[in-house]
């Protein structure tokens, strides 16, 4: 999905897709994530500072209901193309406050793609990292030979803007800096 957010490009979706030879590929322009404002990673008015991991709150990039809105336009095709499984790569300790993180989250939404979908759909969430730790999505991932040179993942930099940075080797999107500079695999 593009989203409009200062951090995403559909590059990445295309260039793993492309790595997996997937066929039949859909790309959502939702445009609304821009207009609603609302979070520092789509609104160009609010700048993107880093979260506080250890504070109270949601963080300025939240962006408001954005994971109801993946699922929402992965159902719809899966219904449509006879889909089974919608795989989400959250992840509950990543999530710093962000209330679209949590598994309770994505329990409710189960429950709304079973009533909202035809009796005949059987559509399944998942998420596997939910409650896996960095290192282990980073150690899963080499294990299953994961194309980690075609993601990306988006960091603060010091000076509180944003830099995007290519992985070399074996971090997953999402890894911190902190992380990333330990395991020498990012480049600008």
């Amino acid at each position: 999905m593009d989203s409009e957010q200062k951090t995403v490009s559909v590059v990445p979706f295309e260039e793993i897709a492309d790595h997996y030879t997937v066929k039949q590929r859909l790309v959502v322009f939702a445009g609304t994530f821009g207009s609603n404002g609302g979070s520092s990673l789509t609104d160009k008015d609010i700048a993107v500072t880093p979260a506080n991991l250890s504070g109270p709150g949601i963080p300025t990039s939240y962006v408001p209901f954005r994971n109801a809105h993946l699922l929402s336009v992965a159902a719809s095709w899966a219904e449509v193309v006879g889909g089974r499984y919608i795989y989400i790569g959250a992840r509950r300790r990543r999530s710093s406050g962000y209330p679209d993180c949590r598994p309770e989250f994505y329990d409710a939404f189960q429950r709304a793609i079973n009533l909202g979908t035809k009796p005949e759909t059987h559509i399944e969430i998942r998420t596997p990292v939910i409650a896996m730790r960095k290192s282990e999505i980073v150690e899963l991932g080499q294990r299953l030979n994961a194309p980690f040179e075609l993601t990306w993942s988006v960091l603060h930099t010091v000076g509180g803007g944003l830099r995007r940075l290519r992985f070399l080797r074996s971090p997953s999107p999402g890894l911190s800096l902190r992380g990333c500079e330990r395991s020498n695999s990012i480049s600008a």
